[in-house]
């Protein structure tokens, strides 16, 4: 779609209208649109590294979940439920 028939589409008809409302010029709400989108997309590409560094360093891995000094306890025991706290 060339930029000519998306602004003649019904799509920015009603796009304009919308900015309008909020009081916005349309150029400058797409604009913010596409920045918003723009940091989304690199806020995910950043957690999918992250992850990735995390799977490959072993940070989390099921194998190390529930242990505790070598010996494999339930997970319910590393994380007590806070109004059963142990007693001093």
């Amino acid at each position: 779609m060339t930029l000519e028939m998306l602004i003649r589409s019904e799509l920015w008809m009603n796009f304009e209208k919308q900015a309008r409302k909020q009081k916005k010029q349309p150029s400058e709400l797409l604009a913010e649109l596409l920045r918003e989108h723009l940091e989304i997309a690199d806020d995910i590409a950043l957690t999918k590294a992250m992850r990735r560094e995390a799977r490959k360093s072993g940070y989390g891995s099921s194998a190390n979940i529930g242990r505790k000094r070598g010996k494999s306890v339930p997970p319910s025991s590393l994380f007590p439920h806070p109004t059963r706290l142990p007693r001093d």
